[in-house]
């Protein structure tokens, strides 16, 4: 599936545009990674940890947008946006990562 965040294909004819195709994901983060973070913001560094956690929920999120827009009969995306941020947090670095990964889902000839 062609994904694009433009909203024009050089070279390729949009034949048939369908709809808006949203997906959010929500993930949490346990006490122990938490823990880990917190020790990257003393020490420094990047945390390993948190990047491989963002890294899954955009690969989920990004499959479950695939999936939607082809059960649409779509096979590219456009326009497409990526928004991520902590919808909740508390002691010990505890927390949700929300991912969310939209466009318009399109039928590209």
């Amino acid at each position: 599936m062609l994904i694009t965040t433009t909203a024009i294909l050089d070279g390729k004819k949009i034949v048939e545009y369908k709809e808006l195709v949203f997906v959010q994901t929500v993930t949490g983060f346990s006490w122990l990674k938490g823990f880990s973070a917190a020790w990257r913001d003393i020490a420094g560094g990047r945390s390993n940890t948190h990047e491989e956690v963002v890294e899954q929920a955009r690969q989920e999120a990004m499959q479950e947008l695939v999936r939607k827009a082809q059960a649409m009969g779509a096979n590219g995306i456009i326009g497409f946006k990526l928004d991520s941020e902590m919808i909740s947090g508390g002691q010990g670095g505890n927390g949700l990562l929300m991912v969310k990964v939209y466009g318009t889902a399109v039928v590209i000839e």
